[in-house]
């Protein structure tokens, strides 16, 4: 059985006051509106979505694409160790069958909203995300191409299972401090459960990786895996000793932070595929898992814009002219371009 991950980020903004007190704050967000909700693939073409602004995270939803400057995340796979290996959309039950790309969060594993949270300057972990509004983008990692390959993965990359390739998130322009939602970590086919994992390689200088919030999603060092027992398709849960498919069932979903001291362009994860199986039977023709990858929010550049005008004219008489500066300074700490 295959299964989907939502992977999505956040942007957020944020300030903090001179005592030290973090305040809830705007942050640009991937929605239905990001992107095409009716492409389907499979493909290999890169997808981009456009952030939109809301004002009112986390307590409301109210989202405007009257945002400067215009930001956009765009998802590529490079390194495939398998010929189409990773793909976008596809079917859960055929790699060639058409199925959508651009999907909601909850559309997979079934986690809640309360499962992710859109900002680390939130009030409360577990907020500001809505499943259902909140989208990412499906990836099918064509597992039955590992063949007769060794079930058990426990030795295979220590642990994170065979290396499938790479996805790429590229930003449009500088920001700061994404928020990675991942939903539907995990599955089960033939018997055994399985799961995708990742690892962010060649991080930006001054970047580190934390959960922030979710059910069986598990942070150490770069690597971001299901920490269940088992695996299964449903979120929760922490050993599906039957692999079935009812209940929480040892899936994984939840909100890891990227942060980063310096403004960063682009974030590259290693994408793993592993079971919960201790036999060398070979993978077969039949296994495959599926994945929504998403950045569905980050951090805006924050400033602080003073704008003057002035002239050298202390008096104007009717029908003359005078000649205004208008002056805009950024006070930081960050910079626009």
């Amino acid at each position: 059985m295959k299964h989907i991950i939502a992977f999505s980020a956040s942007l957020g903004f944020g300030l903090m006051s001179n005592s030290a007190v973090i305040a809830a704050v705007p942050t640009l967000e991937i929605v239905g509106a990001s992107g095409n909700t009716s492409a389907t693939g499979p493909s290999t073409a890169s997808q981009t979505n456009t952030y939109l602004f809301n004002p009112d995270n986390p307590t409301a939803n109210t989202f405007s694409p009257s945002y400067f400057p215009k930001t956009t995340v765009t998802y590529t796979l490079e390194n495939q160790q398998y010929t189409n290996g990773l793909v976008f959309g596809g079917s859960s039950s055929s790699s060639t069958s058409e199925r959508q790309i651009f999907i909601p969060l909850n559309g997979q594993g079934s986690p809640v909203s309360s499962d992710f949270t859109s900002s680390r300057l939130n009030p409360s972990m577990g907020t500001g995300v809505d499943a259902d509004l909140n989208y990412g983008t499906r990836m099918l990692l064509q597992s039955q191409l590992l063949g007769n390959f060794s079930w058990n993965t426990s030795g295979q990359n220590s642990g994170l299972g065979y290396y499938f390739g790479d996805v790429v998130v590229t930003f449009n322009r500088p920001v700061k401090n994404p928020v990675i939602n991942l939903s539907g970590m995990g599955g089960t086919f033939s018997g055994i459960g399985i799961s995708a994992n990742f690892k962010l390689v060649s991080p930006p200088a001054g970047t580190s990786i934390r959960a922030l919030s979710g059910r069986n999603l598990q942070v150490s060092g770069f690597d971001i895996t299901n920490s269940a027992s088992r695996y299964g398709a449903t979120t929760g849960g922490n050993n599906n000793s039957n692999h079935n498919a009812s209940g929480a069932n040892g899936g994984a979903s939840g909100s890891v932070q990227v942060e980063n001291t310096n403004t960063i362009t682009s974030l590259r994860f290693r994408v793993y595929i592993a079971s919960d199986s201790t036999s060398s039977s070979g993978w077969g023709n039949s296994a495959g898992d599926a994945f929504v990858f998403s950045a569905s929010s980050v951090d805006s550049m924050v400033g602080d814009l003073v704008v003057s005008k002035t002239n050298n004219t202390t008096q104007v008489y009717s029908g003359a002219t005078t000649t205004y500066t208008v002056r805009v300074t950024n006070n930081g700490p960050d910079t626009y371009t």
